[in-house]
């Protein structure tokens, strides 16, 4: 970190940064009391103070992370703020919420609820999250409605996938 903590307590950090200002944090450096950082990037996780085990990778990647943990950035961006184990694969991914906790996107195109285990294929309405039959075919047309499976409706053009249809 670029202001590192320097407190008259010492501590290790485990912070790696590799890039221009990258985990640059707080100039008050006692505030930046994050761990176990991973930054590689120009300005890679440069808001942080008190996040920690967050990996970043890419220029600007998780830039706006302050204070969440366990995330994981990749690619150029993300607004993540506060909220922690989130993951995003892309550039310039904007998150439905900076806040919230467990979301992912992969590309704008893959979206999940990982909290709630469900994920959407092209669902450009990520937070919401609407029931709808997610049923297995056979070969001769009858349809096997498995019990523990998630229910959700997708909009026109797009896909779903239901638990238990990854295996």
């Amino acid at each position: 970190m670029y202001y590192a903590d320097n407190t008259t307590t010492a501590s290790d950090s485990y912070n790696t940064a590799l890039g221009f200002e990258a985990l640059l944090g707080s100039p008050t450096p006692s505030a930046n009391t994050g761990t176990n950082n991973t930054a590689v990037g120009t300005f890679a996780l440069a808001a942080n103070t008190s996040g920690s085990y967050n990996a970043a990778l890419g220029m600007n990647a998780g830039q706006s992370i302050t204070s969440g943990n366990n995330n994981i950035m990749v690619g150029e961006g993300g607004n993540i703020t506060t909220g922690s184990s989130n993951i995003a694969i892309g550039n310039n991914l904007t998150f439905t919420s900076a806040t919230l906790n467990s979301q992912l996107d992969i590309g704008d195109t893959i979206f999940g609820d990982l909290s709630g285990k469900k994920v959407g294929i092209n669902n450009r309405h990520r937070g919401a999250w609407h029931r709808a039959r997610c049923e297995r075919r056979s070969d001769d047309g009858t349809r096997d409605r498995h019990p523990d499976r998630q229910q959700y409706r997708p909009r026109d053009g797009e896909q779903v996938l239901c638990p238990g249809d990854l295996g």
